[in-house]
């Protein structure tokens, strides 16, 4: 029952997977749908991060490869908010899926900061 009902809330992206190794069909067919669904979340959490706060403060936020920058720093130094943002995603797989990130979490967590931080970078330009 949960995992249909995980499976019922994600977004359909119809992503072309066919010629795609297992991480990255993985990537587009599940964490792709996740951040998305999450990404008001995520993105309200590190919009109201104090530290993020106050590192956007120092900088021109016009310029956007220093905005991308800031981003990148504060989500790859900021372990508390890095496990909250990962965590955000993975409690809304399946166990099987978790099966899958488990076994192959080192490669998937890299893309899933980088995937979350280019949604932070295009979401500013909204």
């Amino acid at each position: 029952m949960r995992e249909e009902k995980l499976l019922d809330l994600r977004p359909n992206l119809n992503l072309d997977t066919e010629d795609s190794s297992d991480i990255e069909a993985f990537q587009n067919n599940i964490l792709r749908p996740l951040l998305k669904f999450q990404h008001e979340l995520t993105l309200s959490m590190l919009n109201h991060s104090t530290h993020f706060i106050k590192m956007k403060e120092k900088i021109d936020q016009d310029d956007l490869k220093l905005y991308t920058e800031t981003v990148l720093k504060y989500v790859g130094t900021n372990i508390v908010f890095k496990n909250k943002m990962i965590g955000a995603i993975v409690g809304l797989m399946t166990l099987k899926e978790f099966s899958f990130y488990s076994e192959n979490q080192a490669e998937l967590n890299k893309r899933i900061l980088s995937m979350q931080v280019q949604r932070y970078v295009d979401s500013k330009n909204l």
